[in-house]
């Protein structure tokens, strides 16, 4: 076997097999949610969401590029409802694994990572890398 050309791969002499190059787009929100599951209540590597994305394909098909919604993690600092103590989001654990997930999907290859921060004036989706 030996590559042939975009798209194809040549099989002995004369035999070319199509391979279709196919992007996924991933809602992460859904995904997350639906891999925390299925982990046994256990939040989900970079890894195993570009795993998840691979399941998506066909067998006749390659992935070309995953692409993934989310927006980036709330960052800001707010009022507890029932303390009045002010609380950092950003210091969470929540905060820190999610930008580590996304900072480790925006680093893998074939990746892109779509979000949109609506309270910051954002107009629509765009490409992010924290």
């Amino acid at each position: 076997m030996r590559y042939a050309g975009e798209g194809f791969l040549a099989f002995g002499s004369n035999q070319m097999a199509s391979i279709k190059k196919t992007a996924v787009l991933l809602d992460l929100g859904f995904v997350l949610q639906k891999l925390y599951e299925r982990l046994g209540k256990r939040h989900a590597t970079a890894l195993e969401v570009r795993n998840f994305s691979q399941k998506c394909l066909a067998a006749d098909e390659e992935l070309f590029r995953v692409y993934c919604y989310h927006c980036p993690p709330y960052d800001q600092t707010e009022i507890h409802p029932l303390t009045g103590a002010q609380v950092d989001v950003s210091a969470s654990k929540t905060y820190t694994g999610m930008q580590n997930l996304i900072r480790n999907l925006g680093s893998a290859p074939l990746a892109v990572l779509l979000g949109r921060e609506s309270d910051r004036g954002s107009s629509g989706p765009e490409t992010y890398n924290p």
